[in-house]
């Protein structure tokens, strides 16, 4: 519930109501210890340095989340949903460096470790309120090429985006779709943009707002 919580406040910029949810969430993780919850936990603490412009100091909670996940005791899905999901955000992260140079590292390490935990999955997941899997794992990767100014990287990931994004939910399919269409601004290509920018608005609307 708390992590639900987040993600509606970071996306809507409730930057209070967003630092509120995550120290409850991490209580609530706490009353019942589980390390795949405390994994998904320090995402979304990760996530509000993000949200709050410190992005420097977010990779440091991934990581060490991480380093957690390794040492415990878990099942291989498990431990892989877990680094997986981490490994998400450390990439959203490493993007938003302002070192960009240090930004492609740390994000390459993470592209490679999220596709290996992602290769236990034949197709995405539910787990605590969160995607993870092949098609989500791919939605991140694009996000973070066009973060580092790769666009052609970006659009290089496939073929037929529609394809690529069929099955996941509308809060995937919309922002996928707007930096696919910041790529093709890059390079010029207004009319993709458009059309990519259209599917996002007709996906979901109200998040496509809020995003640009």
């Amino acid at each position: 519930m708390y992590s639900t919580v987040y993600w509606l406040a970071a996306r809507h910029s409730w930057m209070d109501m967003a630092e509120l949810a995550v120290p409850r969430q991490r209580w609530a993780v706490e009353q019942q210890p589980n390390p795949v919850a405390e994994a998904f936990s320090s995402r979304d603490r990760a996530g509000t340095y993000l949200n709050f412009g410190d992005v420097e100091r977010g990779p440091v909670v991934v990581d060490r989340a991480i380093a957690a996940v390794q040492s415990v005791p878990l099942g291989a899905a498990d431990r892989d949903l877990a680094a997986g999901i981490l490994n998400l955000r450390g990439k959203t992260l490493a993007g938003r460096l302002q070192d960009k140079a240090e930004g492609k590292r740390e994000a390459q390490r993470h592209i490679e470790s999220a596709w290996r935990a992602a290769r236990s999955f034949p197709r995405d997941i539910d787990a605590h309120g969160l995607t993870f899997g092949p098609q989500n794992t791919f939605t991140h990767v694009l996000a973070t090429q066009v973060d580092l100014g790769r666009p052609h990287d970006a659009l290089a990931l496939t073929d037929d985006l529609g394809q690529a994004l069929e099955g996941l939910p509308p809060t995937r399919v919309a922002p996928t779709r707007i930096n696919a269409a910041r790529a093709q601004l890059d390079l010029g290509d207004r009319d993709g943009a458009l059309e990519n920018l259209s599917h996002a608005f007709d996906t979901a609307p109200q998040m496509a707002r809020i995003r640009l």
